[in-house]
């Protein structure tokens, strides 16, 4: 089990759904008082801990982590940073043990799960498929330098829609994933045809 410590509501949904993508389950936090909360009630195999979040940060709810951890001396949690401005020393200062950075896009995810825990990782051609169409997505946007909002814009949707599309989220409909990539004048007719295909066999990027 994950714990997802994230103040943003989106981010925490996205996260617990790119974790379900991989074969894993989790839980959330708002904040690191939460964290400190459901942590006397149980224990997690790893927590995504956002830096920046009101209240008790990042930094503070993992340096209470790590003195009750000494003084019980119970097993270490891997604690994993999100963060928009990496600070590598600063991490590790506060007891995290790894960090990525933010938007936290499943690329990221998978690779440092992978690292912390890998033998849980599952994954499948379906979920590849998902992830595969989102990091085109990104890349061609950040070749064309635009920002989601621009995509939003030519491709009518709105941006949230397109930062899920991005992050490999599995919900998406195959209309929008369209728009998207003729909004960026995208070559991906194989993507978009694995995808009908896996949609007519009753696998569809999100059922």
């Amino acid at each position: 089990m994950i714990l997802v410590a994230e103040d943003n509501e989106l981010l925490r949904e996205l996260a617990l759904r790119q974790l379900q993508m991989l074969g894993l389950s989790g839980e959330t936090a708002a904040n690191g008082q939460e964290v400190l909360e459901r942590l006397a009630r149980r224990r997690y195999d790893l927590i995504l801990m956002d830096i920046c979040m009101p209240g008790m940060d990042g930094f503070q709810a993992t340096r209470a982590l790590r003195e009750a951890e000494r003084a019980s001396s119970s097993r270490r949690t891997p604690v994993i940073g999100v963060t928009g401005v990496s600070n590598r020393d600063q991490c590790l200062e506060a007891g995290l043990d790894d960090f990525v950075a933010k938007p936290l896009m499943i690329e990221q995810l998978q690779t440092v799960l992978q690292r912390w825990l890998p033998r849980r990782l599952t994954r499948d051609k379906h979920q590849d498929l998902v992830m595969a169409i989102g990091v085109a997505v990104s890349r061609r946007r950040e070749e064309l330098g635009l920002s989601r909002k621009e995509v939003a814009k030519r491709s009518g949707l709105s941006e949230v829609v397109v930062f899920r599309v991005e992050q490999g989220v599995g919900d998406i409909e195959l209309v929008c994933i369209s728009r998207i990539t003729r909004a960026l004048d995208m070559a991906v007719s194989n993507l978009i045809g694995w995808a009908e295909l896996l949609s007519r066999e009753g696998d569809i990027l999100g059922r």
